[in-house]
């Protein structure tokens, strides 16, 4: 697992921590994103200049000298979870670029990420609503950029996880046709499924269980759901499975470590 970026994250802590006589760098961009490029080897930019363009009508504003603050502020949080990552694994999905902006939408819907998985660029909102958001979209939509390496496309029909769900369960749409809030909490609306967003389709069940393996506070909210959901459980530990098979950096061990005192059960019983 990569160490965080200590230099970065003390300049970001620093800043952060309201200390008004400490100013921000005169261009973050400059002088930091290099830095995390050839740690994480991934460029990471507010460039877009050489950026390859998507064909699904992506908008967004530059990032300009005037947003160094919410700059700082997102890759303090980037960083803090980008870290949790084993480098094999970032090898693994092919990134090849990480791109902040803010005011981004695709065809005028608003959007936190984008993974540009044709083009291996992710793409960051720096107005994201909130930290637990921000947290929750960088893995999101990385695993999207994970799930068509893998499987050869982004939206892979894995016939190992459909089989799982209830034989009369169809998905919806996708996940640009489930965007209202209330889906996105974790509510458990039927078996098998943490949210209603997870519904919408199984590219969006798999990147929101891969999400809460990620981050604690979302994990201890589903936990609880497990308990009397089998479905759920053999889902869990399908991606488990699926990642374990595909990279020696992510063993099962890998995820029984991170999860205590939240063990998972290893069948349904």
């Amino acid at each position: 697992m990569l160490k965080p970026f200590k230099l970065t994250l003390s300049a970001l802590t620093i800043i952060l921590s309201g200390c008004v006589s400490i100013q921000p760098p005169k261009n973050l961009a400059q002088e930091v994103l290099p830095q995390l490029s050839e740690y994480y080897g991934i460029e990471l930019t507010t460039n877009t200049k050489n950026i390859p363009t998507t064909s699904w009508g992506l908008q967004y504003t530059p990032i300009t000298v005037g947003d160094e603050q919410k700059l700082s502020s997102y890759l303090s949080l980037f960083e803090q979870e980008f870290s949790k990552m084993p480098p094999e694994l970032l090898t693994l999905s092919n990134l090849k670029s990480v791109v902040f902006v803010k005011d981004m939408s695709i065809v005028e819907q608003s959007r936190a990420a984008v993974p540009d998985y044709l083009n291996e660029v992710l793409y960051y909102d720096i107005n994201v609503k909130s930290a637990a958001y921000a947290r929750r979209v960088i893995h999101h939509e990385f695993y999207h950029m994970l799930e068509q390496e893998l499987f050869g496309s982004a939206y892979y029909i894995d016939p190992d996880w459909t089989i799982l769900n209830n034989s009369t369960f169809s998905y919806g749409n996708g996940g640009a046709f489930s965007r209202k809030g209330s889906l996105s909490g974790y509510d458990h609306p039927i078996t098998g499924f943490i949210n209603g967003y997870a519904m919408s389709g199984i590219e969006e069940d798999k990147a929101e269980i891969w999400t809460i393996l990620w981050l604690d506070y979302n994990w201890q909210k589903v936990y609880p759901m497990l308990k009397a959901d089998c479905v759920l459980i053999s889902k869990i530990n399908q991606l488990l499975n699926q990642m374990a098979e595909r990279t020696e950096a992510l063993p099962v061990s890998f995820w029984h470590a991170r999860f205590n005192p939240y063990l998972l059960k290893n069948k349904c019983s």
